[in-house]
């Protein structure tokens, strides 16, 4: 079943990086699509607050596995089926994911599912290898309220092999955020 689950793709390494440099302190933290959990598990040690969820059958197991081969505690598993609503799953301050625009047609089930489970204030951090469905991700979570940018990965190197692909990054904060400077408006 699924035989392309059960390894660590080259894209969740990047997002495990990119969660050493992130802010979690006091955020409720998401991975969709978590596979073996590898940034799941940096962002636990890391102390992070995290809730791993994935649609396939195998991914609680094996990210449980994994949490007691890097001696932690388990971590929160929820399934994370992008056509129903998950009420046991909430809202979180921050999105993770990598490798989950392989389908076209998921464009819009991703988008309304990290709506669906976005706080006011919320950053959302997906790393893509630039299948081509990218921007049109960008144009619909920009639809729903959401400011993005990017990296390309070029300029991101893992064990010296040139990557292709991107970090997409969104953000969206509620009116009650803002904060007034003389030079504009910030969350």
């Amino acid at each position: 079943m699924w035989s392309l689950f059960g390894q660590t793709w080259p894209m969740s390494k990047i997002l495990a990086r990119v969660m050493l440099g992130e802010s979690l302190q006091g955020k409720r933290i998401l991975e969709i699509g978590c596979g073996l959990g590898l940034p799941s598990i940096v962002v636990k040690q890391l102390g992070g607050n995290i809730t791993a969820s994935d649609y396939h059958p195998l991914a609680k197991s094996f990210l449980l596995e994994n949490t007691l081969l890097n001696a932690l505690a388990p971590i929160c598993f929820e399934t994370g089926d992008w056509n129903t609503a998950n009420l046991n799953l909430g809202q979180f301050d921050l999105i993770i994911g990598s490798d989950l625009l392989y389908e076209h047609q998921h464009i819009a089930l991703l988008s309304a599912f990290i709506d669906h489970h976005s706080s006011d204030q919320v950053d959302v951090v997906i790393v893509d290898p630039g299948r081509g469905s990218h921007r049109a991700f960008a144009r619909e979570m920009e639809h729903l309220g959401y400011a993005h940018s990017w990296t390309d990965l070029k300029d991101y190197p893992d064990r010296g092999i040139q990557l292709k692909g991107f970090i997409l990054r969104f953000s969206r904060c509620s009116f009650d955020y803002f904060v007034d400077s003389p030079i504009g408006n910030f969350c």
